[in-house]
C-alpha cells in the first residue's frame, strides 16, 4: 500500500519495511521547508519504491550499517532516475517531446525538483567519490555511490549500438 499526501508526515516520505507500506507526506511549503503536495513529485514515490526493491532483493531485508544506509538511498535515487528517464521517454513518444540519449546525458539527475525547486533535494550528478566524502548522513553519504550508480546508468543509456529504450530496459533488470 502506498499511502498519499500523509498527513502525518511533514516534509518527508518514507518506506515502512515493517507494514511494507510507503507513505508520501505533505509538504510544509517553500521556503522553510518541501513544496506543498511533495507526493506530486513522482520522483519521491519512485525513489521510496526504490527501497521496497532493496527490500525484496537484499538478505535480511536490508543493507546494514552507514554505508547500507548509504546504499539504500542511492538506490532510491537510482530508481527515481532510471523511472524518470524511463517516463519522458515512453510518455514523450506520444507527446512529441521524446527524451534522446543526449538529454540523458546532459541531465543534471535532480533527485525531487519539484519537492525542492529548482535545485532538488539532491543531484546525482556530483563529484562525492571517496571515503572522505563521508558525512555520516546517509542521504549525504549516498551521493558517493548514487553518484557511480547514475554515471552507469548514463552510460548504458548513451552507447550508440543500443536503443534508449532497450539501454533502459537492460539498466532496470541490472538494478
Amino acid at each position: 500500500p502506498t499511502f498519499m499526501d500523509d498527513p502525518a508526515v511533514t516534509d518527508n516520505a518514507y518506506f515502512d519495511p515493517e507494514g511494507v507500506e510507503m507513505h508520501l507526506g505533505v509538504g510544509s511549503g517553500l521556503p522553510n521547508g518541501l513544496n506543498k503536495n511533495i507526493d506530486f513529485d513522482l520522483g519521491v514515490g519512485w525513489h521510496e519504491a526504490g527501497h521496497y526493491v532493496v527490500y525484496i532483493q537484499a538478505p535480511g531485508k536490508d543493507l546494514p550499517g552507514s554505508e547500507g544506509g548509504a546504499g539504500h538511498e542511492a538506490s532510491g535515487d537510482y530508481c527515481d532516475l532510471l523511472m524518470d528517464f524511463w517516463f519522458r521517454l515512453i510518455y514523450g513518444k506520444t507527446m512529441g517531446t521524446e527524451l534522446t540519449k543526449d538529454e540523458v546525458a546532459k541531465d543534471p539527475r535532480i533527485i525531487g525538483v519539484y519537492a525542492l525547486p529548482p535545485d532538488g533535494i539532491r543531484k546525482q550528478k556530483n563529484t562525492k567519490r571517496t571515503p572522505r566524502d563521508k558525512t555520516g548522513e546517509v542521504h549525504d553519504d549516498g551521493e558517493i555511490v548514487g553518484g557511480a550508480m547514475a554515471d552507469v546508468l548514463v552510460g548504458l543509456s548513451t552507447r550508440a549500438d543500443v536503443s534508449l529504450e532497450d539501454s533502459l530496459t537492460y539498466a532496470g533488470k541490472l538494478f
